[in-house]
């Protein structure tokens, strides 16, 4: 891959979150729970929800829980959806280094493991729910996608489910 598809990349991925970071915000007030309203979960719940789509999503997609790749991914969702990587991210000066400071690794061994672990689910997954999530990112001819692609859109399908 050359440093100009890299950077495209990244490019497209800080553009998709940030798009998906006013999605989030700028809900309708009438979507917003009241005080009042029975039905209204705590963060505590709806982090458990989100957590529990990551886990079982993951598991659809063929990437098994024994990867170092899955368990950095989770970390990655997370964090992007809790917003403490700014919006202006770049995933590997910001978002590895991040990853890799929780787990105790270097930002090289996180990189490496997403990416096994995506190879891992491409191969042994569900090819229809690759092409659901991913779209045109995935084909035969072109392959599994980076880790950038697959970041930007897992977590926009997450958020969106």
């Amino acid at each position: 891959m050359t440093k100009e598809q890299i950077i495209r990349e990244i490019e497209e991925l800080e553009r998709r979150l940030r798009r998906l970071k006013e999605e989030v915000t700028m809900k309708p007030m009438d979507t917003i729970p009241t005080s009042n309203d029975v039905s209204r979960t705590d963060a505590k719940t709806m982090s458990c929800e989100m957590e529990t789509a990551v886990i079982n999503n993951l598991h659809k997609l063929g990437i098994p829980a024994s990867l170092d790749g899955y368990r950095y991914l989770k970390t990655v969702v997370r964090l992007l959806i809790e917003g403490k990587i700014t919006s202006n991210f770049c995933v590997t000066k910001e978002l590895y280094p991040e990853v890799a400071k929780l787990h105790q690794k270097t930002p090289q061994q996180v990189e490496r493991a997403i990416r096994h672990a995506i190879e891992v689910g491409y191969d042994r997954g569900d090819l229809k729910l690759w092409e659901t999530i991913f779209g045109h990112s995935v084909s035969y001819k072109k392959g599994k996608p980076t880790n950038s692609e697959f970041i930007a859109t897992f977590v926009e399908y997450i958020v969106v489910m």
